[in-house]
């Protein structure tokens, strides 16, 4: 079995045998002119071309994202390859990227400090064990990031409540429209009645004799 490359490549000046002739990318490019393939599952455009690097066989792409300019150059040596195949295989790559990112910044890979072979191996494995825990657990029952599960792994979910019955919530659902049922209403435009004086401190007690005062009796105010 023939293992194949699959990777990007920079359009620099090397050159690539094209029916005889050697071109170089960007030459490449423009000699096919606007031979442009609209791919609708990846939303970009691409132009291929079989050449030769070398003596190997290789399949290039010229690929760019709708609305962008900017151009990429993704390359095989498995001919047979469509570019949507061989654009998925090389988007494997970015998970291996993420895994060492994540690993070293928040699992602690490769800060072992240990001077024996087999404890190097074990806290590598151990690591790898860990990831993967995280990584399912973000599959199939989380929408956060591996860095906010190891978080919450190693500090504890901050939002973590006493465990309830199962009828809690549809109980306090009830209690809440009862209690948004049985509210009174406020008058708009009415005297409503005065609130009760609050309490002060003890060494401020409040005086609850103190009334409106009253009129003067006077001669009209006699019955």
């Amino acid at each position: 079995m023939v293992g194949h490359l699959v990777g990007q490549c920079k359009n620099d000046k090397r050159k690539y045998l094209y029916k005889g002739l050697e071109y170089s990318g960007a030459a490449l490019k423009k000699l096919l002119g606007a031979k442009w393939t609209r791919c609708r599952t990846l939303k970009m455009q691409y132009i291929q071309v079989d050449v030769a690097y070398k003596g190997t066989p290789l399949r290039l792409f010229f690929t760019r994202r709708h609305g962008n300019t900017s151009e990429r150059l993704l390359l095989t040596t498995d001919q047979s390859l469509s570019f949507t195949k061989a654009f998925d295989i090389y988007a494997i790559r970015w998970t291996i990227e993420v895994y060492f990112k994540e690993s070293k910044q928040l699992l602690g890979l490769g800060n072992c400090q240990s001077r024996d072979f087999d404890a190097q191996i074990a806290a590598v494995t151990i690591c790898m064990m860990q990831y993967l825990t995280l990584a399912h657990q973000k599959r199939i029952g989380s929408y956060h990031t591996i860095g906010g599960l190891f978080r919450e792994c190693t500090t504890g979910h901050q939002g973590a409540t006493e465990p309830t019955h199962p009828g809690a919530h549809e109980a306090a659902s009830a209690g809440n429209r009862a209690g948004l049922q049985h509210r009174p209403r406020r008058n708009h435009g009415k005297a409503t009645q005065r609130r009760p004086v609050q309490q002060q401190a003890d060494n401020h007690p409040v005086r609850t004799d103190l009334r409106r005062p009253s009129r003067q009796l006077g001669k009209h105010n006699i019955r």
